[in-house]
């Protein structure tokens, strides 16, 4: 389905590399295998929700992920968790100016999405193929006629 969307966006690339490496597979592994594969003046990007970047404490190897990519994150819920944005700067030891966190110890800097975000969730999406309501109006129509044919998402919550 990415492939799918990004077919006419040509400044981005879609890998399977996940795919290939050992399990369970956990996001610094994949960036190291990465760097690998890639120049070493290739600059990587890691996108994420808000929601989830306040769990980087428990990923593994944080502090060297923080280090290997420039996180980008989309605070869909940004008045609600906003407390605990605060906190974690502390706690990981940036400095805050704005929208964006930086560090003095080589750790990239951490950079905030302020334009409005989407307000819909992939999980949102799932649930309503799930109860078969339409998605038109949620994804793209490529995506929209992948999943209808491929009859994802039908299954029990959860799976």
């Amino acid at each position: 389905m990415l492939r799918l969307a990004l077919r006419h966006r040509p400044e981005f690339e879609c890998s399977s590399v996940e795919a290939h490496l050992p399990t369970p597979t956990y996001t610094i592994e994949t960036l190291r295998h990465l760097c690998r594969q890639y120049a070493a003046d290739t600059d990587f990007f890691f996108l994420t929700g808000l929601d989830a970047f306040l769990e980087i404490q428990t990923w593994k190897e944080y502090n060297q992920l923080l280090a290997m990519a420039t996180f980008i994150v989309s605070e869909r819920q940004r008045e609600q968790l906003s407390p605990f944005k605060a906190q974690l700067a502390g706690e990981l030891g940036y400095s805050t100016a704005g929208t964006i966190w930086k560090s003095n110890d080589g750790r990239l800097p951490v950079h905030f999405l302020t334009q409005a975000p989407l307000t819909v969730s992939s999980s949102t999406i799932r649930e309503k193929i799930r109860q078969g309501e339409p998605i038109d109006d949620m994804v793209p129509e490529v995506i929209r006629r992948y999943i209808l044919e491929h009859q994802l998402y039908r299954g029990e919550a959860g799976r």
